[in-house]
């Protein structure tokens, strides 16, 4: 039997009843186009076979859309739904619904309820006792509240007040507020009670979106809060067209009532059912992470911020960011963990390459907010995880976040990291595999890494144990394959014994999941960034660091050449976020004091390296740069500064003579290959990521394999990504010129390669490998 329409829902909806799931008909989805959103949104134009009336989707019901299962004529019904006013328009957003019929025939020939009613539906149609009932027009701007059963509200129209749930009774019978209830500006008259703050303050509806996008996005990027917005903080907002603040109200809506404040408390809203236009709500959630303090710099001057991220007891979840006051006054109050009460904050469209949670928006408090601890709740769950397969992850983008559980086959102990920036950071790295029949190397980054859990899957997997991790917000990388790693807004939890889904695999891991095979999406993984082994000449010809993104590669090189000048540099010690140093370069005052142009202040200098220097090998030689320790490691474990006083203090000839007898080292290096443009000169520069001595033992195994690969007529190096069924390498240390000549094909070209002078090159090779000459 098909579905049947409710009889004058549309009309009900546009009344803001929400208490009743109705059945409609959707004669037709637009998608509303916004760039600056996050995710798709959608609007469908729903009808009761008399009336029809366009409604927005909630982000989460816009898998429906996408999977075909919504589509023109479909019969839905709806489960949760809210009408909110916006100037003078109704907008009824869809939170839940049930498709019962995806393929239906068009039932009426309904007529579009704001073109039959313009003015809202006939007065006579409302019962006395109740303004904005079925057929009379609601109070305008007034939101008309979600039933008792989902958010412990009272039922529809109690206390007999005209205006719905929380409107005080209207006076002289005039629409409370004489300019609607909740959310609406603040009278601008004379005999206003409650002065509007310039730019508009709690309570003011948030502006039009633009594009038919909810909200439109903070100008510029993540690290200063938004110029202008609703509540505050830029350039006064601006009215909504055809209602602007002051302007008496339409003439259906005139009366003598006073203008009151509605002060009354806000029922408790999903978190998923938050949208840009409601402007009076609160939340419970739980605290699941929480930021350090951070701070920025731009045009605008400095400033700091911190952020936590909240789920509630439906599974929602949004992050709230604290700027400048609002940071100094929330965070040391906020702690992960714990139940809050949240309101009176203003919702931005939330900028993805910082935000990793599900929702749209993001919360930003403002000087009226309230964050209120309250009695812990068991519905609100520790944590929410939204589990992928590790197969699926190979068809991810890269920098997608996504949720893991796999059990730890391997593990490595955790190395430092020298970042850009020059501080020092620890990784680790360690393979997960699940069952779906991949395996993937997971990094964990920091305290993750050197202490919980780091330290525990450590010594798990020493001792012969496979836990199983559960890994939220991991994001998604693509250098060597596919692979993981934690970021700031990350959690590993090890052995979750509440998880049914880590339950699960551990008890598939234990009856025989282990001895099954494993494709590893990850190239040479388990190691962390695989450095590939190359000579220098290769630097040149595979025009490595051109690309956008770096090159790291592993060399033997000696050092031949040491520059002298500006070795070292002033750096400031001031300490950035109270824990990383500015290292930026520091300014003479001509008064024995140093200014930093970063930090705004004079600072004590400590001196940096900056070496610039020349790397060779059999191949040829190249120009490379050394900071921090790499410097220390190459000037003989002496610091920046003894170096310097020892130049001013030795003579020019002892100090070369000590300068000479650092050269001619040989040396392990790590070298990071990268495009860099000075002005307007692009130049691929080599910056030493890592220098060590050379391990004999181990360099003489890589040279025992590399020559049974000669033997066997394989390829000594790794091809360049992208080029692995290509032959490669018949060159370097006796295929194609290292050590012998010969011929090398070098990305499926045949070329004439004489590394180092190592012999002529001939036609016919004597050796599988093309060497002429015996190692």
């Amino acid at each position: 039997m098909a579905a049947q329409l409710t009889p004058g829902a549309i009309a009900r909806l546009v009344a803001g009843e929400t208490g009743q799931a109705v059945n409609l008909q959707c004669l037709g989805i637009k998608r509303l186009q916004n760039a600056q959103a996050q995710q798709d949104r959608f609007r469908v134009l729903l009808s009761d076979g008399e009336y029809s009336h366009s409604c927005m989707l909630a982000t989460q019901l816009a898998e429906l859309v996408h999977n075909n299962q919504l589509k023109e004529n479909s019969i839905v019904l709806l489960n949760d739904y809210i009408c909110n006013q916006m100037a003078n328009k109704k907008i009824i957003i869809v939170l839940n619904l049930t498709v019962l019929q995806a393929d239906a025939a068009k039932i009426g020939s309904p007529q579009h309820y704001d073109k039959v009613f313009p003015n809202g539906p006939p007065a006579a149609a409302a019962p006395a006792d109740q303004g904005g009932a079925l057929g009379g027009p609601p109070p305008p701007q007034q939101q008309a509240p979600p039933p008792q059963q989902q958010y412990g509200g009272p039922p529809q129209g109690a206390y007999n007040a005209g205006g719905g749930y929380g409107a005080p009774p209207q006076q002289g019978g005039a629409p409370y507020g004489n300019a609607g209830g909740y959310g609406a500006p603040p009278n601008q008259g004379p005999n206003a009670p409650y002065g509007a703050p310039p730019g508009g303050g709690y309570g003011a509806p948030p502006a039009a979106p633009q594009g038919g996008g909810y909200g439109a996005p903070a100008a510029g990027g993540y690290g200063a809060p938004p110029p202008n917005g609703p509540y505050g903080g830029g350039a006064p907002q601006q009215p909504p067209p055809g209602n602007p603040y002051g302007a008496p109200p339409g003439a259906q809506y005139r009366g003598s009532g006073p203008v009151a404040r509605n002060e009354a408390p806000a029922h408790i809203m999903p978190i998923n059912a938050l949208n840009s236009y409601q402007n009076r709500w609160t939340i419970k959630a739980r605290v699941t992470n929480k930021s350090d303090i951070r701070r920025y710099s731009n045009a605008r001057g400095e400033g700091r911020f911190f952020s936590f991220d909240l789920l509630d007891a439906q599974g929602g979840e949004i992050r709230v960011v604290g700027w400048n006051d609002q940071c100094d006054r929330w965070e040391p109050q906020v702690q992960q963990g714990k139940v809050y009460l949240i309101s009176k904050a203003s919702l931005r469209n939330k900028r993805g390459n910082f935000n990793q949670t599900r929702h749209q928006f993001e919360i930003h408090l403002e000087n009226q907010s309230q964050v209120e601890e309250c009695v812990d709740e068991e519905d609100i769950p520790q944590i929410f995880f939204n589990f992928s397969k590790i197969a699926t992850v190979e068809d991810a983008p890269p920098n997608t976040m996504v949720d893991i559980v796999g059990v730890v086959e391997t593990c490595q102990d955790f190395v430092n990291i020298t970042k850009r920036d020059g501080t020092e950071t620890q990784k680790r790295s360690m393979i997960i595999r699940d069952d779906s029949g991949r395996s993937i190397e997971l990094t964990l980054w920091g305290a993750m890494a050197t202490g919980s859990p780091g330290d525990q899957i450590m010594a798990a997997v020493s001792s012969g144990y496979h836990p199983v991790l559960a890994l939220k917000n991991a994001r998604v990388g693509d250098f060597n394959g596919k692979t993981l790693s934690t970021v700031g807004s990350s959690t590993v939890v090890m052995d979750p014994p509440e998880i049914p889904e880590a339950q699960q695999l551990r008890q598939w891991y234990d009856q025989g999941g282990h001895a099954q095979a494993a494709d590893a999406l990850s190239r040479q993984g388990g190691g962390g960034r695989s450095d590939r082994r190359i000579c220098l000449a290769q630097i040149k010809e595979e025009g490595l660091g051109q690309g956008d993104k770096p090159d790291w590669v592993a060399v033997n090189a000696a050092i031949t050449y040491l520059r002298s000048e500006n070795m070292c540099y002033p750096a400031c010690t001031n300490k950035v976020d109270g824990t990383r140093q500015c290292n930026k370069k520091l300014q003479d005052n001509g008064d024995g004091t140093w200014m930093c142009e970063r930090c705004g202040g004079n600072f004590e200098p400590e001196y940096r390296y900056n070496l610039s220097l020349t790397l060779s090998d059999h191949t040829g030689e190249t120009w490379a740069t050394a900071f921090a320790e790499q410097g220390m490691e190459i000037m003989g474990n002496k610091s920046a500064g003894e170096v310097k006083d020892m130049r001013e203090t030795l003579g020019d000839a002892e100090f070369s003579s000590y300068m000479q007898d650092l050269t001619f080292r040989h040396y392990t290096l790590k070298l990071k290959v990268a495009s860099d443009t000075y002005n307007d000169e692009q130049k691929v520069r080599v910056t030493v990521v890592r220098a060590e001595p050379p391990n004999f033992v181990q360099e003489s195994k890589n040279l025992l394999d590399m020559i049974g690969k000669l033997e066997r007529n394989e390829p000594v190096f790794a091809p360049p990504p992208g080029q692995q069924q290509q032959q490669y390498g018949g060159g370097g240390y006796g295929g194609g010129g290292g050590y012998g000549g010969g011929q090398a094909q070098w990305g499926g070209q045949p070329q004439q390669n004489q590394w180092g002078g190592g012999g002529q090159q001939q036609n016919k090779p004597t050796t599988p490998g093309g060497a002429q000459q015996v190692l």
